[in-house]
């Protein structure tokens, strides 16, 4: 009985140990992604364009802001600190920008290549966020400032967003 208690308890280690590991890993790519994105932000010149032809001048730093953004709501994601509502009104508003809304447009399929249950959900669930706000856009919808939307009952306040991933809502 005690060589059993033993046992379950290795288990339980390695098994925390393991998640521990992946969340190390996450965290370091994350970070070595947000250096790339900050470099490119200080010398345009660096931006490794996925769709050229797209990226003007004009939305270049807006696309690279949405992208270090979805990464956030990713890794928040990941470490299960964002609920699926709370996402999808987070992306739902970084949508109501016109310039968002065209780069993941452009770039939504091909954003990530996370292939886990979570990464699938994920994906899922931003995309319903952009269909929703692209559906107000093609309907005329409610203006910019608040916007609704169509499966929540209740509007969506703009955010100022701070990089725990936590909002403040302010009209």
């Amino acid at each position: 009985m005690i060589s059993a208690l033993a046992l379950g308890g290795v288990v339980i280690s390695l098994t925390l140990q393991r998640r521990q590991v992946q969340v190390s890993q996450i965290v370091a790519a994350r970070e070595r992604h947000f250096e790339l994105v900050m470099l490119a932000f200080e010398d345009p010149q660096l931006v490794f364009e996925q769709s050229p032809l797209l990226m003007t001048d004009g939305n270049r730093k807006i696309w690279m802001h949405s992208n270090l953004w979805m990464t956030q709501w990713s890794l928040l994601w990941q470490l299960r600190q964002i609920d699926e509502p709370k996402l999808k009104r987070l992306a739902f508003t970084l949508f109501q920008d016109p310039t968002r809304l065209t780069w993941w447009q452009t770039t939504g399929t091909t954003w990530s290549d996370d292939r886990s249950r979570r990464g699938r959900e994920f994906f899922r669930i931003v995309t319903a966020a952009h269909e929703d706000a692209r559906a107000m856009t093609v309907r005329g919808g409610p203006s910019s400032t608040h916007p609704e939307p169509p499966t929540a009952g209740a509007p969506v306040a703009r955010c100022r967003h701070d990089p725990s991933g936590s909002t403040d809502s302010h009209h």
